[in-house]
This record gives structure tokens, sequence and C-alpha cells, in this order.
């Protein structure tokens, strides 16, 4: 029977090993990114859907009120805010027959507007 040089062979199962580790802690840190940068899209998305609902509720605060508009801001229960702003269809920028209303809701650090010709 003949035997196995075995000194040559020293230490590489600790290179492999090591080399297998490196690959393992490459490959969790790649995902650990592309996890965290998606987490934070969907948390931005959210954040959107709640403002554009807090401008959507500005705008109806004015047209339930047509005979009297006013722009008053307001915030809602979840922390959602709006502003509005009242444009007469003489101002520039507003082609309406009688206003335009442009309704501004913010959440967090959201912001989106609806824009309505009345």
């Amino acid at each position: 029977m003949k035997k196995i040089n075995t000194k040559k062979r020293k230490g590489s199962a600790l290179y492999f090993t090591i080399l297998l580790l490196s690959m393992v802690i490459g490959i969790s840190f790649s995902l650990n990114s592309i996890l965290l940068s998606q987490i934070q899209v969907t948390r931005g998305t959210g954040n959107s859907v709640l403002a554009f609902y807090a401008a959507d509720t500005g705008i109806e605060k004015v047209l339930n009120n047509r005979s009297n508009p006013s722009p008053e801001p307001g915030t809602l229960a979840n922390g959602a805010s709006y502003t509005i702003t009242i444009k007469d269809s003489g101002d520039p920028g507003c082609n309406a027959d009688n206003y335009c209303i442009i309704s501004r809701g913010t959440y967090q650090e959201t912001t989106r507007a609806v824009r309505v010709t009345y």
C-alpha cells in the first residue's frame, strides 16, 4: 500500500473553510443591502398613499362646501396633513370656469398633490 504524502496538504482544509465562509458572508451582505432598500421602497409607497389620500381629503372638504370654499389646512387622525390653495378662474395657470383647487397632502416626509378645476 502506498503512503499519501500529507506534508504538502497541511492547512488546505483551513484555507477552503475561510474561502467558503468569506463567500457566504459576501452573499449575506449583498442580500441584506437588497432587502433593506426594498423595505425603504415599500415604506415610501405606504407613505405616498397616505399623503395622496390626505390631499384628496382636502379636495373633498372644499367641494363639499362649494358655496363658500375656504383654504383652511387640516390634520387627519393618522398624522397626515393637507394644505389647500384656491385660484380664481382669472388667475394665471387656472383655466377653469369657476376656480382651481390644489391640495397638497403630507405624511411624514412624503408629499403628494391633487389639482381639480371646477
